[in-house]
């Protein structure tokens, strides 16, 4: 085989490898690259570089030397990325020793160990707790990412005063902390209930400008947990709502710490800032409702509620609304929606959450009677298309189009309402009436897009009716 053919021939093969990596199909490529061996295509570095990364995301150290013993058999030397994912297979297999021994032989044969590769055989260590062997790689290499692995060696060993000591020690000599870092510092001052530091640390690391991730907010939450301080834990649980997002993997010793603080004080709230902690305490209520703890929710507006001297805005019904739409107890939601009319302080939002609770338990009859009583606001649209939403759970398509021809609901020019309509004929089988509504839209001149197109093709595909809706789109 020429060259020119065999480079074109490596580089198929070695993009093949990088997809089995990724879906962890380390056999197919073992399979591969024993059978080339015994060819004349012999692989070139980048295909074993790939072949390796390959065995290392499954954790296959024994595939990875016995690539290393081919490779030497055929006079190609290893790279760092070849080390780096080799040592990675030894830690993740607990082999830290062999690791260690293999970084050696290779850095013998005059392989220049990188960063990435050292903090790699020190997450070795890490791994299996040998967090005194980790320490040597300090001197060989003062970077983030060394430091890190080194950090973390010494947390899971036990030694988080050693651990904060390189954590300041890095600082000193002008490495500049990343949020792995600071995680790992912030970890190892609760796991040795040192937790006024994890919360230093967290101001600290905002201070850098740097974001919190997941695992920054589980350990300022457990040290707040640690120094018994109710109010920053729902500060963070409010906050990381904002930052990133999600259900926490925590929620449950979140739940435990909420519980044990409700049992030891009667209410949360600060009399020199009640608006200020209820803000705190609405946020902490919808962080919990996204991450479907709507039973928690509910534990902190009763707290809420119950204080005397606190005046409940209607963003704080909303979301206790959304909470017992999250239990489908659309009764409570509804009453709660009687007790904020009778304040004179019902909004859309309000309403929104009423509707989303009756759509939760199908109750699309009593949303058609909220929905025709609903006062009429700035938000009637949104209302509008929340109440059809609730009727087309319940696939009730003929009330659907009843009502969004209601003048009187101003969802007649809300592309939102039509697709709703759209979407809930489609799903009824009703492809006809999903074309006529699209065509609607257009005699009308209201804007449609994407998700409206979209629930056309749909409505025709599920009918096998998608010759017209090509034909309708090509109109429009």
């Amino acid at each position: 085989m020429g060259m020119q053919k065999a480079d074109v021939y490596w580089r198929q093969k070695t993009q093949l490898v990088r997809d089995w990596g990724r879906q962890r199909r380390w056999q197919q490529a073992a399979a591969l690259f024993l059978a080339e061996w015994d060819t004349d295509q012999l692989p070139d570095l980048r295909a074993c570089n790939a072949c390796a990364q390959t065995f290392a995301c499954s954790g296959r150290w024994e595939e990875i030397i016995q690539l290393f013993a081919c490779m030497d058999s055929a006079s190609l030397s290893p790279d760092a990325i070849t080390a780096t994912a080799a040592v990675g297979a030894l830690g993740k297999s607990a082999r830290w020793q062999l690791a260690f021994w293999l970084l050696d032989d290779l850095q013998q044969g005059r392989l220049a160990a990188d960063s990435w590769l050292l903090a790699a055989a020190s997450a070795a260590a890490a791994a299996s707790g040998a967090w005194e062997a980790s320490l040597i790689f300090i001197d060989e290499s003062a970077e983030v990412v060394t430091y890190s692995s080194v950090i973390t060696a010494c947390e899971r060993g036990g030694q988080w005063q050693r651990a904060l000591l390189l954590f300041h020690q890095m600082k000193v000599e002008g490495v500049e902390a990343n949020v792995v870092t600071y995680n790992t510092a912030m970890t190892a001052c609760e796991r040795g209930s040192h937790w006024p530091g994890s919360l230093e640390l967290f101001d600290e690391m905002e201070e850098h400008k740097l974001l919190p991730t997941v695992v920054s907010f589980g350990a300022a939450i457990n040290a707040c947990g640690q120094g018994q301080s109710w109010e920053r834990v729902l500060a963070f649980l409010a906050k990381m709502r904002d930052s990133v997002g999600g259900c926490p993997c925590f929620i449950g010793e979140v739940f435990f710490l909420l519980r044990s603080f409700r049992s030891t004080r009667r209410g949360i709230f600060d009399e020199a800032d009640v608006r200020g902690n209820r803000v705190i305490y609405t946020g902490s209520m919808d962080a919990l409702s996204s991450a479907s703890q709507w039973q928690l929710a509910l534990l902190l507006w009763d707290d809420l509620r119950n204080d005397p001297g606190n005046q409940i805005d209607a963003a704080s019904f909303s979301i206790a609304m959304g909470a017992w739409a999250c239990g489908t107890h659309w009764q409570q939601a509804l009453s709660l929606l009687h007790v904020l009319d009778t304040r004179g302080g019902i909004d859309a939002a309000a309403q929104v959450s009423a509707l989303g609770a009756l759509a939760a338990a199908q109750q699309w009859e009593v949303s058609v009677c909220l929905l025709c009583n609903a006062e009429k606001s700035p938000g009637a649209a949104v209302v509008a298309a929340a109440g059809l939403s609730a009727v087309a759970a319940a696939q009730r398509w003929e009330v659907v189009l009843r009502l969004l021809e209601d003048e009187t609901l101003q969802c007649a020019d809300d592309a939102v309402a039509y697709g709703v309509a759209m979407t809930c004929c489609g799903s009824t089988g009703r492809w006809e009436w999903s074309l006529e509504l699209l065509r609607r839209l257009k005699v009308a001149s209201i804007r449609s897009n994407n998700v409206i197109f979209n629930a056309a093709i749909a409505s025709c595909d599920a009918s096998a009716e998608w010759q017209r809706a090509l034909s309708m789109l090509e109109d429009m």
